[in-house]
């Protein structure tokens, strides 16, 4: 390591005094000593900056390949490959700062797995994997591209629809809630049904991130303690 760093120095330092030399050139006419400097040492001055400044792009594209990865990967989710908790209260600051600009509604969509814990511990945690897995790919599909997924932790889901008005969130949440409910899962030799619960809440540029989340959260449990009786006629204000 000590050699090493000692001929990356005195490369460093060649380079140094032939940029130097070069300069001088320019300013006065070349002393004897000043002229051993050859068309060739130029050059091959020139040639190490050029392999020099490309290795650096490089080293510094790799990085910022990296941090892109990283910051990936704080907002994702590992096992759906969703947005996370973080990714979802970034996305909700951004959406609700952009529907302040634009004097735009959205609506959010809470949804929670039942009896998840009845089916790990039934057929193990593999068989739940595959069902979050499932939930969460069959919201992604049936949303639109600038909808937000996301898993905000355990079986809970959540989808923000921005630029959404407040007449459509009954009909889509309902939407969702059929979809999920119809999914089946063949494991073992044994059809295991999913079922999930469902509320919704609707937003502007003014709402309260804490209000809207808990609202959506009161109605979500609502269906989920009487689940014969519909509570997504939920009154719009």
């Amino acid at each position: 390591m000590v050699l090493r760093s000692l001929a990356v120095y005195d490369e460093q330092e060649i380079d140094t005094t032939l940029l130097n030399r070069i300069g001088q050139r320019g300013i006065h006419d070349p002393s004897p000593e000043e002229s051993a400097l050859t068309q060739e040492d130029e050059e091959s001055l020139l040639e190490r900056l050029r392999i020099r400044l490309a290795d650096q792009k490089r080293q510094i594209a790799a990085q910022a390949e990296r941090i892109r990865v990283l910051e990936s990967l704080a907002v994702t989710d590992e096992l759906t490959g969703l947005l996370n908790r973080r990714g979802f209260r970034e996305n909700m600051d951004r959406i609700l700062a952009a529907a302040s600009r634009h004097a735009d509604k959205g609506i959010l969509v809470l949804c929670d797995l039942d009896n998840f814990k009845l089916i790990n511990d039934t057929h193990g945690h593999i068989a739940g994997d595959i069902i979050l897995r499932h939930v969460g790919h069959a919201l992604e599909q049936h949303t639109r591209r600038n909808d937000c997924v996301c898993r905000i932790g355990g079986d809970e889901f959540a989808i923000l629809m921005p630029r959404t008005p407040p007449v459509f969130a009954h009909s889509l949440t309902e939407k969702l809630e059929n979809l999920i409910n119809r999914q089946k899962l063949e494991w073992n030799g044994t059809s295991i049904s999913i079922r999930a619960s469902f509320g919704y809440e609707t937003f502007d540029g003014t709402t309260d991130v804490t209000s809207l989340f808990a609202k959506a959260d009161q109605l979500l449990y609502e269906r989920k303690r009487r689940p014969t009786e519909s509570t997504l006629s939920h009154t719009l204000v």
